[in-house]
């Protein structure tokens, strides 16, 4: 009998995160959900947004899949997202094509909900022929003790033994209220409200968040760190960015240990403070990317590019030919960034490029794609724009994955 597909209801949650823990930690009850995505597991919503293969005789969860749409404002437009993941196959099911299905069905629901974009974790070996790559930018500085013996980088005049860190407690309503105004300080934001608690945002993946009093004990910011707290990838702090690199730094003074700090491609100003104390840094991908709708998702992104670098873009117009999409152009001039979406084959004028390069040209993070395209494109102006204005600041935040 063929299996049956199906949207799982809220009194199934058991059941799932059950079958979910026991394909991908070897246990039912093993809490392996329960500990690293609470957002999910806390929220009926998240719940609901799994869709599953259940056996047409017993019942039975032999696969599953999440789709889960959200609101994210990326500098002054906002889009919908959605993650699709928890791609999950009973161990005595898998070859089946189970996930081969499942996958065809999130895919169609990121259509018919016109979603902008998507974003999924995962190996880009299984994922890649769906349409997603992995891109974006994610900067990694590491702080040792001996960089921190010399503290006048940049800090102007900042006190870095004023600020105190304090576990943040799921009742501290100023220090979460004030977290999540911080964090949508950010280029790229997600609406967190939307998907769940915000304490629970802030616990993602058995992260610690952290409320930093100043030298008055009042709250004035807070973290977001792995378990260990030697991995800081969210942050706030309200008031000049001088106290908040100063801050930063008085929490790897605090460690005495080696830390690494995540810093997005929008906050340039904290990416070159960082730069002239830092032992060293890597550049990461942050996550796998499907753009579907081109001509909201870019123009976006342009717009953020203007205010992070604080410089205006030079004018002009490129066109690209888009297989499953049709044709894009793209276009700044003294109004600003606008995209127009056409029909496929409407312009002989357009650079025929697959979505996977594109997303390589347009995100980074390394320029590859423009070698791969190098050739396709004589018109030298359009050389030149594409160099000007790629790679695009596109990243995302561990927190926010699922």
């Amino acid at each position: 009998m063929e299996p049956i597909f199906a949207q799982i209801r809220p009194e199934e949650s058991g059941e799932l995160t059950a079958f979910l823990n026991e394909v991908f930690s070897g246990a039912p009850d093993s809490g392996h959900f329960e500990e690293n995505l609470p957002r999910m597991c806390r929220s009926e919503r998240r719940i609901c947004g799994h869709y599953v293969l259940r056996d047409g005789e017993g019942g039975r969860i032999l696969a599953a899949v999440a789709v889960f749409p959200f609101g994210v404002t990326i500098g002054e437009r906002t889009l919908r997202f959605a993650t699709v993941g928890n791609v999950a196959v009973a161990e005595d099911c898998r070859g089946k094509g189970y996930m081969r299905r499942l996958m065809a069905e999130a895919m169609r629901m990121l259509r018919e909900t016109d979603t902008d974009a998507s974003r999924l974790g995962g190996l880009r070996s299984r994922y890649e022929r769906y349409g997603y790559e992995p891109c974006g930018v994610l900067h990694r500085f590491t702080v040792t003790p001996r960089n921190l013996a010399d503290l006048r980088h940049g800090l102007d005049g900042a006190d870095p033994g004023a600020f105190s860190f304090e576990p943040m407690r799921r009742d501290d309503g100023e220090a979460i209220a004030l977290a999540d105004a911080l964090y949508r300080k950010n280029g790229i934001w997600l609406h967190r409200a939307e998907s769940g608690s915000l304490y629970d945002s802030l616990r993602m993946w058995k992260s610690v968040p952290r409320t930093v009093r100043d030298g008055a004990g009042r709250i004035r910011g807070y973290l977001s760190t792995d378990a260990g707290g030697g991995s800081v990838h969210e942050y706030g702090w309200d008031g000049p960015d001088n106290e908040r690199f100063a801050m930063l730094c008085a929490y790897a003074a605090m460690r005495g240990s080696d830390t690494v700090f995540s810093v997005y491609p929008w906050d340039a100003g904290l990416g070159a403070a960082f730069s002239r104390i830092s032992e060293g840094y890597q550049i990461g991908i942050p996550s796998n990317f499907k753009i579907l709708r081109w001509d909201r998702v870019l123009p976006a992104l342009m717009e953020l590019k203007i205010r992070t670098e604080a410089r205006a873009l030079p004018e002009g117009e490129l066109c690209f030919g888009i297989p499953d999409f049709g044709v894009l152009r793209l276009r700044m001039n003294e109004l600003g960034c606008s995209a127009v979406r056409e029909a496929e084959g409407s312009a002989a004028d357009c650079v025929r490029i697959d979505p996977l390069a594109l997303s390589r040209l347009c995100f980074g993070p390394y320029p590859s794609a423009f070698t791969e395209l190098s050739e396709s494109i004589p018109d030298g102006r359009a050389r030149d724009l594409i160099r000007a204005w790629f790679p695009l600041p596109l990243s995302w935040n561990k927190c926010d994955n699922l």
